[in-house]
This record gives structure tokens, C-alpha cells and sequence, in this order.
């Protein structure tokens, strides 16, 4: 939880504050302009590099919850207990395969011109540093079915790993203490919470944005809503565990609880 609560944040510093972005889109091209006042005048490599991590930044997010639910499915389901140096290494191979994406989306991207200036100034009015993608280039369409296909990986890993945990989560509560079936009952509501917090913030904001962009419809505040919304989702995530689990509640409240040592329910092979 610690480190996907450190990936969020990084998101957050990237898109909110080093590097605000903003989408700006026509019927056949597409302006990713830096709106942080201290770097309008970069130079073309500097905004080139920028939006290389931009990309980076933003789907960076995505592996946190498929790698996190597959793990404790594996711990709680099959007594797989993992290493953290083999959950980073989990984490590390999604984490290749978005640097790939990112660094192919780099390839058709091209640098501020006069008629990219034009254009911008008709649609806001204002010029950033911005880089400009052809929205019918294969290798943009390409990147774009990837993010897609990730996206669809990562909830078809969560429903998967999350039905599974939640039925061995009830079959565990019926042996169970009443106290204990409460502390179950609260982690089962946590991993819903989990799992709803991304599609609500993260999927259907980034997905509704493409479908936008492949349609060629023109807009310019849209970008800003669905950042914004991705930065909820550390907040959201943190203030759900801090309340929702026993253990985490207790140390806040200073209690003790006489079922702080028995595990939520039983490991089965």
C-alpha cells in the first residue's frame, strides 16, 4: 500500500506541479502544451523529454493495483508469500512495458512550428511549449490501443484476483469470531473501495479522453478534469486504509483490541 501510495504521489508532483499539462485537440492533431509558467521558455529537447515522462507519469499508475491484488491473492489463496524484492520485480516488468510505450510514442512526435502556433492561438489563444502528435499516424494509434489493452488487463487481473479473495474472505468469516468477521467484512469493503477508486478516477476519465481524440472532436478543459482526477486516488486510497483497517484505526485512536494477532482468515493451499 506504502508503495503505491509513493507511485500516486509521483504522479501527482509530475502532472500537478513540475510538469502541468494540458491536451489540446483538433479533428487530426493533437497538442500536449506545458503549462507551468517556469518553463515556458525551455528549450525543444527539454519539452521532448518532458512529455516523454509526462507519459510515464500518467500510466505508471496503472500495474499499481493489478500487482498489488495479484499478491495478496497469491498470499491469501495460495500462501504464496512474496519477497518485496520480487514484488518490485513484478512491478519492474509492467513498469518495461510502459517505458516501451512511452518511448514509442515519442517517435511521431514533433516539435512546436508556425502552424502549430497558429492553431493553438485559434483554439486558446495562448502558445506553450507543446509537442504535436498526428492523431492517424499507425505508431500513435498503436500507443493508444496499448494504453487501452493495459487498462483492460489491469481490471481483468483486479475482478479475477479480487472474486477469488472475496470468496475465500467469506468462507473464512463463517468459522470466524465476530470480531474478527467485522475486521474481514472491513477488508473485503477496502478491496471494493480499491478497485472503484481507479475506473471512477483513472479509467474512464483517460478513456473517455482518447475516444475524444480519435473522434477529432476539438476541447481543451477536458485534459485538465482528468488529471486532476488521478490525483484524488493516493488521498482516497490512504484515508480508506487509515479508517477502514482495524489495525490502522487503533493506532490513531490509541485502543487495543484482543483480536489484534489473529490473521482476517485462514491461508488455504
Amino acid at each position: 500500500m506504502a508503495f503505491n501510495a509513493m507511485v500516486d504521489m509521483f504522479y501527482s508532483l509530475a502532472h500537478g506541479i513540475v510538469v502541468p499539462s494540458a491536451v489540446v485537440a483538433t479533428a487530426t492533431t493533437a497538442y500536449f502544451t506545458m503549462e507551468n509558467p517556469y518553463l515556458q521558455n525551455i528549450s525543444t529537447l527539454t519539452v521532448q523529454i518532458a512529455a516523454f515522462f509526462q507519459v510515464v507519469a500518467v500510466l505508471c499508475s496503472v500495474p499499481c493495483n493489478t500487482v498489488h491484488f495479484y499478491y495478496r491473492y497469491r498470499l491469501l489463496c495460495k500462501g504464496d508469500i512474496w519477497s518485496k524484492r520480487r514484488y518490485l520485480a513484478a512491478y519492474g516488468m509492467a513498469l518495461a512495458v510502459i517505458l516501451g510505450i512511452a518511448l514509442l510514442s515519442c517517435i511521431p512526435a514533433n516539435v512546436a512550428n508556425d502552424r502549430s502556433k497558429k492553431e493553438l492561438v485559434a483554439i486558446g489563444g495562448e502558445i506553450r511549449p507543446h509537442v504535436i502528435v498526428t492523431l492517424n499516424d499507425p505508431i500513435v494509434l498503436l500507443c493508444m490501443f496499448g494504453c487501452q489493452l493495459m487498462f483492460v488487463v489491469e481490471y481483468g487481473v483486479m475482478i479475477f484476483c479480487g472474486q477469488r479473495i472475496i470468496h475465500q474472505a467469506r468462507q473464512g468469516i463463517r468459522a470466524a469470531t465476530i470480531s474478527t468477521q467485522k475486521a474481514q467484512k472491513h477488508l473485503i469493503t477496502l478491496m471494493i473501495l480499491q478497485a472503484a477508486y481507479p475506473l471512477i478516477l483513472y479509467f474512464i476519465p483517460f478513456v473517455y479522453i482518447m475516444i475524444i481524440i480519435l473522434m477529432g472532436i476539438k476541447f481543451q478543459s477536458a485534459s485538465y478534469i482528468a488529471g486532476l482526477s488521478v490525483q484524488l486516488l493516493s488521498p482516497l486510497n490512504s484515508i480508506s486504509v487509515l479508517t477502514l483497517i482495524p489495525a490502522y484505526r487503533r493506532a490513531f485512536t490509541k485502543k487495543s483490541s484482543a483480536t489484534s494477532g489473529q490473521l482476517f482468515f485462514s491461508v488455504s493451499r
